[in-house]
């Protein structure tokens, strides 16, 4: 089976590359075109109707994304896709991207995470997997950046994208290769990334922090934490064991409280949660 694959890029050299790259180490992919812009771009994937593209974002006259809310408005996108991205890009439009769930890659390339995405790509074609509730979170978050700080897309084992509500998020756990959920509800959903990649982005964007290699804690639930114990007491009972170094963190983050950080309600009883 061919993957039949059009390249949205208004940089010819990087086109060229990028073609050389995907043909060097994917047999399945077929590149049926190439376009520079808006208006070529969507010509082009509605005359030949690929099974994936791959958009750079700041394309001739506009964005991947002007192409992606057209065809949407349209009659929906079959096709699977990720994206490209650049230091230019701002730091909403790459948040809105990796929030939703959706795959990108940074300029200039890298072979073995392009092959690796790629691959996630490829696999999701073989199972028929949509990419529409993606592309819908994608398109709502760049509309409504304030929705960033509320709700990520979580990807599932079986391809299903969850949408997530931040603040009903107790805690995570790792689950080898896969990362559990644990909601206010008593709920849990198991993501299929690891609790690294989830590190990353909610302990710098959000009110999370990591005890332990395998746990990340929502301040907001934090009931008390004993440094001497290492116990970390969430409000609704459940109780966690932070590592070493998540210790440190965490006390040094207790104790090295501001009025910035009052304010946005992390940690009203301070002297309660952090048991000396």
């Amino acid at each position: 089976m061919k993957i039949r694959t059009i390249l949205v890029e208004d940089n010819p050299k990087i086109r060229e590359s990028l073609g050389i790259l995907l043909k060097s180490n994917f047999d399945d992919i077929e590149i049926i075109g190439e376009a520079e812009g808006v208006e070529d771009g969507e010509e082009i994937i509605k005359s030949l109707e690929p099974d994936f593209v791959i958009f750079d974002i700041d394309i001739i006259n506009g964005t991947s994304f002007d192409i992606l809310t057209n065809l949407k408005s349209k009659g929906g996108v079959a096709f699977k896709f990720i994206f490209l991205t650049a230091h230019s890009n701002t730091e909403n439009t790459i948040k809105a991207i990796k929030y939703s769930a959706n795959d990108f890659l940074v300029k200039p390339l890298d072979e073995a995470m392009l092959k690796d995405s790629v691959s996630v790509i490829i696999e999701s074609i073989k199972q028929k997997q949509d990419q529409n509730h993606k592309l819908d979170l994608l398109l709502e978050l760049l509309e409504n950046p304030s929705n960033l700080n509320q709700r990520i897309g979580v990807q599932t084992a079986k391809g299903q994208i969850q949408n997530v509500i931040l603040k009903d998020v107790i805690y995570l756990k790792s689950d080898g290769i896969l990362t559990i959920f644990k909601f206010n509800n008593g709920s849990e959903l198991k993501g299929f990334k690891n609790i690294g990649f989830y590190a990353d982005n909610l302990c710098r964007d959000y009110d999370f922090i990591q005890v332990h290699q395998s746990i990340l804690v929502n301040l907001n639930y934090l009931k008390t934490f004993t440094p001497a114990t290492k116990k970390v007491l969430l409000v609704n009972g459940t109780e966690l064991e932070a590592s070493r170094n998540g210790t440190k963190v965490l006390k040094e983050y207790l104790m090295g409280f501001s009025p910035s950080r009052l304010k946005l309600g992390f940690m009203k009883d301070l002297l309660v949660k952090l048991r000396i």
